[in-house]
């Protein structure tokens, strides 16, 4: 158990090192959380081999900061467009410190209790990060069927993680008077799979993004980003890709000789949006530009849509009041007007 217990801290350690080295703020917050996770375990494995003695109130702060940390990535990375503020995290960070309070001034010693109102704050944690991941690949499918699961993949590692972590808590609650004995599965395979699953989140965020497609040897990433962002828009002006109802990413990559992994981090870091926001921005454009043509009755609202690269009915109405404000009809009569 010991030998696991130094795999776990020292990946905790190396992970959160090369995150925070990109100094960017999502990879900084899930570096923190690697951060804590190996102070974490680097406490337990001197409690079991150094008879170390740890306040309680120590490791419990250093749980909920962990939990704390990754919300804030998944927050980060999943909120809605429009809809980004200080609730949820403030109320996070305020909750948090509540627990702390509790666990101070109500709970003695480290007893079960403990490490259930920790095992309790982690399953909040999963609810909450489901809840928006849910929400988030709902909303974000922007033809209702089609989905791009490797979008997401960090996303569902560190749900993967969080639920792990959280079974061991409350797994170490229900059983602290009962002892080992009382495990229902063995104490090693779980944090055997916890070991796997840390090893498996840092290094998917070590290489996010995640799809990765050859450069061709012909072309040299050579051009700033100014330029080619510019390529971008050029080409989404020209070619106008957005028309087709079935674009991808990996579409949209081929056109302009990049990888996705390149595409994805122009979209992120130089334009601040994602591929489902840019092409939808654009169909938004083209539909309005035909409902509002002088001879605008040769279109119905929905062959408007459909002309312009939507291909659900349900997709559109929905990204159009996300947009306006309104609904299609009321649109073209405020513009009318």
């Amino acid at each position: 158990m010991e030998t696991l217990f130094a795999v776990i801290f020292v990946q905790g350690f190396i992970w959160g090192a090369l995150l925070l080295r990109k100094r960017r703020t999502a990879e900084s917050w899930l570096g923190l959380a690697f951060l804590v996770l190996g102070i974490i375990y680097c406490l337990d494995y001197s409690e079991d081999v150094y008879q170390l003695q740890v306040p309680v109130i120590f490791i419990f702060s250093g749980i909920l900061l962990l939990l704390m940390f990754t919300g804030y990535y998944q927050y980060g990375g999943l909120v809605l467009p429009g809809k980004k503020g200080r609730g949820l995290p403030l109320g996070t960070l305020i909750i948090f410190m509540l627990l702390v309070l509790v666990q101070a001034l109500f709970i003695p010693g480290d007893g079960n209790e403990t490490w259930i109102l920790a095992g309790s704050a982690g399953t909040l944690s999963v609810l909450v990060d489901s809840f928006i991941l849910i929400r988030r690949i709902r909303k974000k499918t922007h033809t209702g069927n089609i989905l791009d699961l490797s979008n997401y993949l960090l996303h569902f590692h560190i749900l993967a993680f969080k639920v792990l972590f959280t079974l061991n808590l409350l797994i170490a609650g229900f059983t602290w008077e009962q002892g080992q004995d009382a495990l229902p599965v063995s104490d090693l395979i779980l944090q055997g799979l916890f070991a796997a699953i840390v090893f498996s989140t840092g290094y998917h965020a070590v290489q996010f993004p995640y799809v990765r497609k050859p450069v061709p040897k012909s072309r040299k990433i050579t051009d700033p980003a100014s330029d080619m962002v510019k390529r971008v828009s050029q080409m989404m002006e020209e070619k106008k890709p957005y028309l087709d109802c079935e674009l991808t990413l990996g579409k949209m990559a081929d056109l302009l000789e990049m990888s996705e992994y390149e595409l994805t981090g122009l979209l992120h870091t130089e334009m601040q949006t994602s591929f489902y926001d840019l092409i939808n921005g654009y169909r938004m454009a083209a539909v309005k530009e035909k409902l509002l043509e002088p001879d605008s009755k040769k279109y119905t609202i929905l062959s408007a849509a459909y002309e312009s690269g939507f291909n659900s009915s349900s997709t559109f109405y929905r990204i159009f009041k996300e947009h306006t404000g309104m609904q299609p009809k009321a649109f073209i009569e405020r513009k009318a007007g």
